[in-house]
C-alpha cells in the first residue's frame, strides 16, 4: 500500500528553514538574551549559565 492511499504525503523544505524549527527560537532567546556573555572561564560556569537560562524559560528536563 502506497504512503498517499495512507494519507502521508512527503513536503521538501528549504536547506535552511529556522522558522520551521521550534528549538531556534529557544535558542536565540538563550543565546541573545539570557545568555549574552560570550566567553566563560570553565565548563561549569557555562553549564550554570545554560541552565539557569533553561529554567527561566520554564524547560522541562528529562
Amino acid at each position: 500500500m502506497g504512503w498517499e492511499k495512507q494519507g502521508l504525503y512527503l513536503r521538501y523544505l528549504p536547506p535552511y528553514a529556522p522558522f520551521l524549527n521550534l528549538i531556534e527560537e529557544v535558542w536565540r532567546k538563550l543565546k541573545g538574551l539570557l545568555m549574552p556573555r560570550r566567553c566563560y572561564n570553565s565548563v561549569a560556569e557555562l553549564r550554570a549559565a545554560l541552565l539557569s537560562g533553561l529554567k527561566i524559560l520554564q524547560a522541562k528536563f528529562i
